[in-house]
């Protein structure tokens, strides 16, 4: 029996079907499917984007689903090398096409609309300047479904214009990521973005009006009738009689509550700036304030800290600073052959070895003790235990404190057997969250016939100056 190949069937009536409904649906019996993905993004990208990894890295961190990118360059091959890790794995984070005429973004948009729209409950268009802002105690699937229960389409996305803190340099420091040289424009621009449920989206009316631009093709009655910005406020007469009726809805009250729920961040040039149909509210300094405290550069440089999650070693605080290196040394004894001052030492030197450096000999109440040679406000001490046989030795250790050297005030004591480590990650931390003043400190193991014994000490403080200690 001959086998017969259906698939030209099914192409000739996906073809014919092509103006009337997605793909997805076609492929469903009419029914959309579930959704793969809450929130997905849609973009136009090129590989001179000199920001796009770190625009591709911020969504994701942030809590985008999905993205579906489309190339725009002649030859995609550099920008897919760039993006390629985003696209390892079973579930990969972006949808990659080679789409290279770079005019065509009403095109582009309708494929990505009858193709891939049935995979995402809501989706967004954004360029490769504009940054999603939700406010950092906010996730994003919570205000998706606050908005999905209320039986909205279109969600309006404000739009703050931010650009570069240094304009005279256009070249970034090999430190500095594009969204850690921003600052405010103190302008907000009377267009949005669109946020679409996905089900809702006009797709017969947009094939057959690819002639306009992508925002127009959503300035219909039956989007915004069940239309709403961040605030939940409807946006229908935002649109009516464009931009004529925007000042109402661009008040200071409404922008003060935007900056603090959600908005779009553009980053532009002074060119931008000056045709992006922008009000600018340099009279209004608190716009400027508000977007230096709520902006996408908090939960950039949020996500980063991140990296010291899986450190062995605590995050540097603020203010503070390691005040125990290059002083005074001493302790009660050493080893044959050694100083007790040169053993000292070496626990305050900086360099954590992850075994002994210095023990005392096996006596009553062996010390250590440092001389700041001035006092300071202590807040933290530090102590890595050598991982070896010595470990035991610190089980148990008393922590004094003296301005004068003669009168100690006992800070801290360990009575519990538990073990403590150092380079593993695993070393004594001592915190006084109001700080103590002090010059000399003291470490002693209590008992007789004890050691003292430890890889390395770190005391973080800062200067004296006139700072009130209750």
């Amino acid at each position: 029996m001959t086998s017969i190949s259906y698939k030209p069937f099914i192409n000739d009536h996906e073809l014919m079907l092509y103006p009337y409904a997605p793909l997805g649906l076609l492929h469903n019996q009419g029914e959309w499917p579930d959704p793969k993905y809450n929130l997905s993004i849609v973009t136009f990208a090129s590989a001179q984007d000199i920001n796009l990894i770190e625009w591709l890295t911020y969504h994701q961190a942030l809590g985008v689903d999905h993205l579906y990118l489309y190339c725009i360059d002649d030859d995609p091959t550099e920008l897919y090398r760039q993006i390629l890790p985003f696209m390892l794995g079973e579930k990969p984070f972006i949808t990659f096409h080679h789409y290279r005429f770079s005019k065509a973004n009403a095109q582009i948009y309708l494929h990505f609309i009858h193709n891939y729209i049935h995979e995402t409950l809501w989706y967004i268009h954004l360029n490769i300047n504009d940054y999603l802002y939700f406010h950092e105690t906010q996730k994003i699937s919570d205000f998706i479904n606050k908005f999905t229960n209320l039986n909205i389409n279109v969600v309006c996305f404000n739009i703050f214009l931010f650009n570069k803190k240094d304009k005279t340099n256009n070249v970034l420091t090999t430190k500095q990521t594009t969204l850690e040289a921003i600052q405010s424009t103190n302008s907000i621009c009377t267009d949005t973005k669109f946020l679409i449920r996905s089900r809702t989206c006009p797709y017969q009316y947009i094939f057959h009006h690819l002639n306009q631009s992508l925002d127009q093709l959503i300035y219909i009655d039956k989007l915004f009738n069940h239309s709403s910005n961040v605030l939940q406020q409807n946006m229908k007469k935002y649109y009516e009689n464009f931009p004529d009726n925007t000042s109402s809805f661009i008040t200071n009250e409404i922008i003060t509550q935007v900056t603090q729920i959600a908005y779009i961040a553009r980053l532009c040039d002074d060119t931008t700036n000056k045709d992006s149909n922008a009000d600018n509210h340099n009279k209004e300094k608190s716009l400027s304030t508000l977007l230096n405290l709520y902006n996408p550069e908090k939960i950039w440089q949020k996500t980063l800290k991140k990296a010291w999650k899986n450190s062995f070693f605590p995050y540097p605080l603020p203010l503070l600073s390691i005040i125990s290196h290059n002083k005074s040394y001493h302790q009660s004894s050493a080893p044959e052959n050694y100083t007790s001052e040169d053993l000292a030492s070496l626990l305050a030197n900086g360099h954590i070895q992850g075994i002994t450096q210095s023990i005392t000999q096996r006596e009553a109440d062996p010390w250590w003790e440092i001389d700041l040679q001035d006092n300071y406000i202590i807040k933290i001490i530090r102590l890595f235990n050598g991982i070896d046989l010595n470990i035991e030795n610190m089980q148990n250790f008393i922590i004094k404190s003296s301005e004068n050297h003669t009168d100690w005030i006992t800070r801290h004591h360990k009575t519990n057997l538990n073990l403590f480590g150092g380079t593993d990650g695993s070393y004594y931390n001592w915190l006084h969250p109001l700080g103590i003043k002090a010059r000399w400190i003291r470490i002693t193991v209590p008992g007789k016939n004890k050691v003292l014994s430890l890889d390395q000490i770190q005391i973080l403080g800062m200067p004296c100056k006139n700072f009130y200690v209750p």
